[in-house]
C-alpha cells in the first residue's frame, strides 16, 4: 500500500516512522526545504510562513536570591 503524508512536522515525522514500521510504501509532501515544521526555527521569516518565536524567560526564585 502507498500512503503520502502531508507535511514533515512532529506529527509527520511520527507518521512515516510509523508507516515504515508497518513496511508501507510512505511518501511526504513538504512545501519547505527543512523538516521540523513549526518546530524549525529561523531568524528570518518569509511572508506566510510559520514559525516559532524564540523566548528568553528568567525566573526569579525568592527564597534562594537566585536568577534561573
Amino acid at each position: 500500500m502507498r500512503v503520502a503524508v502531508i507535511g514533515a512536522g512532529v506529527s509527520g515525522l511520527a507518521a512515516i516512522k510509523c508507516c515504515r514500521d508497518e513496511e508501507l510504501d510512505v511518501v511526504c509532501f513538504e512545501k519547505r526545504n527543512d523538516l521540523g515544521g513549526l518546530w524549525n526555527y529561523t531568524e528570518i521569516v518569509e511572508p506566510g510562513q510559520s514559525n516559532v518565536t524564540r523566548y528568553v524567560t528568567a525566573i526569579y526564585c525568592v527564597g534562594l536570591n537566585t536568577l534561573w
